[in-house]
């Protein structure tokens, strides 16, 4: 069996592959990151009150809920993804890799609509959509979940393989610390 050449832009594509699911690991992130300011864009609690997003309503402090549908929705969009992505990666990778990016591209545009209706004073919609957006958002983590050991098996040598699955997987957690330094900025100051 003749061994088939590698991609000489594999490291580029990896590149590109390792972005993608850091943007997708941003937007698992971005509305739980900080859920009070979250819970003031999205009508919970008056943006001039933080204490007010505190209010507890059957126990539950009222928006969260909410911010935690941001963030177990995609998760189960993650599991039922997964398995019709890990049976068809091998015979159709290339359309799954640029689904997985579409659905991306249309989870961030849908959380950004989210963000400007309830800015404008239409929280109710906003949250429809920033719930709806959660299901492509979650089918394209499925195809960076499935993608990071599956795609440096396909187009790296075996001494290549270890760098290129840490490399695809450090891209994930490359928001976190990102994130971190966003936040305080985002938070307002304590009482």
């Amino acid at each position: 069996q003749q061994q088939q050449p590698l991609p000489p832009r594999r490291w580029l594509i990896l590149a590109a592959f390792a972005l993608n699911c850091g943007s997708n690991a941003t937007m698992f992130m971005d509305f739980t990151t900080v859920p009070r300011v979250t819970k003031q864009v999205f009508g919970f609690c008056p943006p001039d009150n933080a204490t007010a997003c505190d209010r507890l309503v059957d126990g539950v402090a009222v928006g969260d809920e909410f911010v935690g549908r941001t963030y177990s929705l995609p998760l189960l969009a993650v599991a039922l993804g997964a398995f019709p992505v890990m049976a068809s990666f091998e015979r159709h990778s290339w359309a799954l890799l640029v689904g997985g990016l579409g659905c991306n591209s249309l989870g961030a545009w849908m959380r950004w609509a989210a963000t400007k209706l309830a800015l404008a004073e239409q929280a109710g919609l906003g949250r429809t959509v920033a719930t709806a957006s959660s299901l492509p958002i979650g089918f394209g983590a499925s195809v960076c979940m499935v993608g990071y050991s599956a795609l440096p098996a396909r187009l790296f040598a075996p001494a290549e393989r270890a760098l290129a699955t840490s490399a695809a997987v450090q891209g994930n957690c490359e928001p976190q610390p990102r994130e971190g330094l966003h936040s305080p900025r985002l938070s307002p100051p304590a009482p």
